[in-house]
């Protein structure tokens, strides 16, 4: 991903696919709300960090994800301060044409 996004809409898709993944479309998500209090067990947890690498090119680690303190505004921040770093640096499909 070349682009960069502002927070909030990153928050937004954070938010979108956490209620996707572990909620019911029913219940309101704020942006304090912890993954794993929200009901994500671990499948959900890798799940959920599979899918903000596809959508946004950002690693975020299961442990990040799993921690009691994270909130799913600190994912948002933690993307957002990420992108640049990851999407200025090769990696390894890029290198070897892997698509």
């Amino acid at each position: 991903m070349s682009q960069h996004i502002n927070k909030e809409n990153i928050l937004n898709t954070v938010i979108e696919l956490t209620q996707y993944l572990v909620v019911s479309s029913d219940i309101v998500i704020n942006s304090t709300a912890n993954f794993s209090q929200l009901g994500g067990d671990s499948l959900s947890i890798l799940q959920f960090s599979l899918e903000l690498e596809k959508i946004f090119g950002v690693i975020v680690s299961v442990e990040m994800i799993a921690n009691p303190t994270c909130t799913l505004d600190d994912i948002a921040d933690y993307i957002k301060s990420n992108q640049y770093v990851i999407n200025s640096h090769p990696i390894f499909s890029v290198i070897h044409s892997i698509r």
